[in-house]
């Protein structure tokens, strides 16, 4: 479950909330995200994750697709 922050302007109109996240969301948009309903993210900061090891595993598996 996501909570978007309404009343921007890559929201407008407001009619098809579903679409406007989808579509036009952007990552100042989301203020809090759940995930097995645990709070993942919450006011715009990761939770729980290591995000230097995330960025090390990228790279590593980028390398890897390249020695390919």
């Amino acid at each position: 479950m996501t909570r978007p922050v309404p009343g921007t302007l890559n929201f407008a109109p407001r009619f098809d909330r579903t679409g406007r996240i989808v579509l036009n969301g952007q990552v100042p948009n989301v203020s809090e995200v759940y995930v097995d309903g645990q709070l993942r993210k919450s006011g715009g900061e990761l939770l729980h994750v290591d995000t230097e090891r995330v960025v090390r595993e990228a790279e590593r598996a980028a390398e890897r697709v390249r020695a390919a």
